[in-house]
């Protein structure tokens, strides 16, 4: 299944190393485009900004990029002043 480990746990690292680029290479090979188009939202986003972050060479795989509700930012919230 997709998104798990082995012994059935969950890993955004598998969706990362493994998914995506799967789902890039059958889009290229089924479709013959040598680029593609990737729509990503909330976590489709972020795992293609994770992936691009450690192999930015694999950005000449993308036509255009569009990604809506996906954060950048995961660090803890800011106390607010008192």
């Amino acid at each position: 299944q997709q998104g798990l480990n082995e012994g059935g746990s969950w890993s955004i690292m598998k969706y990362i190393d493994q998914d995506l680029p799967a789902a890039v290479d059958y889009v290229k090979k089924h479709t013959q485009a040598k680029k593609v188009h990737w729509v990503g939202h909330s976590m489709g986003g972020v795992i293609l900004y994770s992936w691009l972050a450690l192999h930015m060479e694999n950005a000449k795989d993308f036509a255009s990029i569009v990604v809506l509700g996906s954060a950048l930012d995961h660090s803890k919230p800011m106390k607010e002043a008192e």
